[in-house]
């Protein structure tokens, strides 16, 4: 989607998805205090520097370090976006974290969670939504290639595959337009 950036990868699941709550705020932390220490908002440029956080992970419950650590990103003007979750629910009705989290900073939620849509542009089966407040946008989200270990691609479907689509996008859109 943007093939002029730079990214900062802050893995913390492992090879299996398992990671800690703990491991993802120290991730979101991180990217905060680089944010802060070189610039968030803006480069002599006028570009914007540490944009956007990629969380195309969920699962557990409401937390608040990690709400706090999300709050804190937007303070920056940090976006977080989220994969909506792969359960076929209602997001409105049923909390999906870190999807289901707000960052609200100058009026503006910093937090976009993304829905999966399939190759007709129709909700993909799997993908939860939340169509009155807590879904905020579709992409593409269905056997989407994806680099592989030893130079190959593998094919997967879900809203972690959607949610890159956007975050790209983000970025795209702020290299034309950094206000």
């Amino acid at each position: 989607v943007n093939w002029d950036i730079s990214l900062c990868a802050l893995k913390f699941l492992d090879e299996n998805g398992s990671g800690s709550t703990q491991a993802a705020i120290d991730s979101i932390n991180y990217f905060n205090n680089a944010a802060r220490r070189y610039d968030s908002l803006q480069t002599s440029t006028g570009s914007a520097r540490y944009l956007a956080t990629q969380n195309s992970w969920g699962g557990g419950r409401y937390n608040q370090e990690l709400d706090q650590a999300i709050q804190d990103g937007a303070s920056l003007g940090i976006i977080c976006v989220t994969a909506a979750g792969n359960e076929s629910r209602n997001n409105d009705l049923y909390d999906s974290f870190p999807s289901n989290y707000q960052a609200m900073h100058d009026g503006i939620d910093h937090v976009i969670s993304v829905a999966s849509i399939d190759e007709s542009g129709l909700p993909s089966s799997f993908t939860n939504y939340g169509p009155n407040t807590t879904v905020d946008i579709t992409a593409p989200g269905g056997d989407i290639g994806s680099l592989a270990n030893n130079n190959r691609y593998v094919y997967s479907s879900g809203t972690s595959m959607a949610a890159p689509f956007v975050t790209g996008a983000i970025g795209l859109l702020a290299s034309k337009n950094p206000e």
